[in-house]
């Protein structure tokens, strides 16, 4: 099971509608509750949506606390309407705030995107990504909506991860075809503005904040980008070493604790090099 590594294929998702010439990211999201112009989510573009600075109220909640996750992705026939129908706090693009609505979210613009342009969004996933890759395992399982859980829940094999991960290290292409934009991995590094350079798109990264906070894994280079889940699973990507680790056991991650990955991710980086 993924957890929140699912927001990574999310992200990439987006990107391969990009490559298919299917959305503009710097545009706003086909949601229609908030097209009305007189509603201040309507600036909201997919940007925001994939650098989690939206603006919309959402309670992640801390350690067990987890009251609009579990209204959302159990009680709620829609998840992604859930997170819509949130008010805004703050102007979209002035605060992070990592939310697992906005990922939700982020998949039911993409099915309006898809669905618009006459492009089954069921089967776009495994058609532009899954498919090219040979990963015959991936699962991403839909709300009664039929939406992806685009924040949580998705299934695949330490391999199919891999493949997932390797795609990055090669710039988007897979054989000779290139699945997301050869700039994705660019993009995707550059920092949301107001992430204290902890977050990409849709992807957590590993740089030392601005005013010295630790990097998410001190040990490991400050290029890597994760793709991290709360029960212990990563992709780890690390471009200047041109290395892919996936590690799916089961792991506690306190808060304000040092990450107990760093130390298992930091040797294999001491042994690569």
């Amino acid at each position: 099971m993924s957890a929140s590594m699912a927001k990574s294929v999310t992200g990439m998702m987006v990107a391969a509608a990009v490559q298919e010439g299917l959305i503009d990211i710097t545009e706003q999201v086909p949601i229609p509750q908030w097209e009305d112009p007189a509603d201040p989510r309507s600036a909201i573009t997919w940007t925001h949506l994939l650098q989690m600075q939206t603006g919309l109220e959402f309670d992640e909640g801390g350690p067990g606390v987890f009251k609009d996750r579990s209204n959302m992705n159990i009680l709620a026939h829609s998840a992604a309407e859930y997170a819509i129908d949130k008010p805004l706090l703050y102007e979209p693009g002035t605060k992070f705030a990592y939310a697992t609505g906005t990922s939700n979210i982020l998949q039911r613009a993409l099915r309006n995107a898809l669905e618009a342009r006459g492009v089954n969004y069921h089967r776009f996933a495994n058609e532009k990504i899954f498919g090219p890759l040979g990963m015959s395992s991936f699962v991403f399982l839909p709300d009664s909506a039929g939406d992806f859980i685009g924040g949580s829940t998705a299934y695949a094999t330490a391999r199919d991860w891999a493949k997932l991960g390797q795609l990055y290290l090669q710039d988007g292409k897979w054989e000779g075809k290139q699945i997301m934009p050869s700039n994705w991995l660019e993009l995707t590094s550059t920092p949301a503005e107001h992430s204290d350079r902890s977050y990409g798109f849709q992807i957590a990264l590993n740089q030392p904040g601005e005013d010295g906070r630790e990097p998410y894994m001190s040990a490991v280079p400050p290029d890597a980008l994760v793709f991290s889940g709360m029960y212990g699973q990563y992709v780890l990507i690390v471009p200047s070493l041109d290395l892919v680790v996936v590690h799916l056991g089961r792991i506690s991650v306190g808060y304000g604790d040092s990450h107990p990955m760093d130390r298992i991710f930091g040797g294999i980086v001491k042994a690569i090099k």
